[in-house]
């Protein structure tokens, strides 16, 4: 049975998945919910995609053999980190699926965007 990981979007952390995790851990599924280091709340210690993929390469560690990593939003760039990873099938859930070396500031659609203040 895959190990699920489930990485958030930007704005947000790890709890926008305790539903989901509650349900897959319902059906058997191990599940890991990361709060990545770029999405902190103190400055001191953020990161930046790196350092998100750092940690979610961390996870992969210990996890197991199948791996199932789920990116929602921003987290579509941590996922695309693994591309090419034996272990691991991706799921894309609303999320930015950018090409290889290619920014999400570079995305159609995306050109300019900027969070809001």
């Amino acid at each position: 049975m895959p190990a699920f990981v489930l990485i958030h979007g930007g704005f947000c952390r790890g709890w926008v998945w305790a539903e989901a995790a509650a349900a897959l851990e319902a059906d058997g599924h191990p599940v890991e919910v990361i709060d990545l280091p770029g999405s902190g709340t103190d400055a001191a210690e953020l990161g930046d995609l790196q350092a998100d993929i750092a940690a979610v390469r961390r996870v992969l560690g210990r996890t197991g053999a199948q791996i199932v990593l789920v990116g929602r939003s921003g987290g579509g760039l941590v996922l695309t980190g693994f591309a090419g990873h034996p272990a691991v099938q991706h799921v894309y859930l609303t999320a930015l699926r950018p090409q290889k070396g290619q920014s999400a500031a570079a995305m159609p659609g995306l050109a300019g965007w900027a969070p809001p203040l």
